[in-house]
């Protein structure tokens, strides 16, 4: 009992630790994005963050909760969500890349198909991580999601505050 006590206290540690570094790390780069780019660069991004964010919830469909929640979960069962997750963000990629130039004549911005076509690819990749994710989940080990988080936040901020000093404008938000 004392070791699913200490499992759940270092859980909760690492997710806390995870979610608010990961928030504060977050909030120092947009502080300084805030000060290098134009605040139409941010509204462009915002409109790529919405639909992306709809996706993402499309393209999990309830199966990463099914598979948390399955005490009995097999390699089979992880895979075939693995492979479904993939193949819906393919398919929902292609169509966003497809109607990339509708929604830009929508939003009325030309720029918005590039952007959203090299943006939306983060659906397919994010759909690539969640069976590991699942799996840290189950075995309420938070310590590698928390690290990942924390690197890909730094590394994320390095690159797009490098792209917006070298002038790259929304292209740095999108990368």
């Amino acid at each position: 009992m004392a070791s699913l006590k200490r499992q759940a206290i270092s859980g909760m540690i690492w997710a806390s630790i995870g979610s608010v570094g990961g928030g504060i790390l977050n909030l120092l780069v947009m502080f300084i994005l805030a000060r290098l780019l134009e605040p139409s660069d941010f509204g462009v991004m915002e409109l790529l963050v919405v639909v992306t964010s709809v996706s993402t919830v499309l393209v999990d469909s309830g199966f990463s909760q099914a598979l948390i929640r399955d005490k009995n979960a097999t390699d089979i069962d992880c895979s075939t969500v693995f492979y479904i997750n993939l193949s819906i963000s393919t398919f929902l990629y292609l169509l966003l890349f497809a109607a990339a130039p509708l929604l830009s004549v929508f939003f009325h911005l030309p720029e918005f198909t590039n952007y959203s076509r090299v943006a939306f690819l983060c659906i397919i990749i994010d759909s690539v991580a969640v069976i590991q994710n699942i799996k840290y989940t189950k075995d309420v080990n938070f310590r590698p999601i928390a690290i990942s988080i924390l690197c890909g936040v730094v590394v994320a901020g390095i690159l797009t505050i490098s792209l917006s000093e070298m002038g790259m404008g929304t292209w740095a938000l999108v990368f």
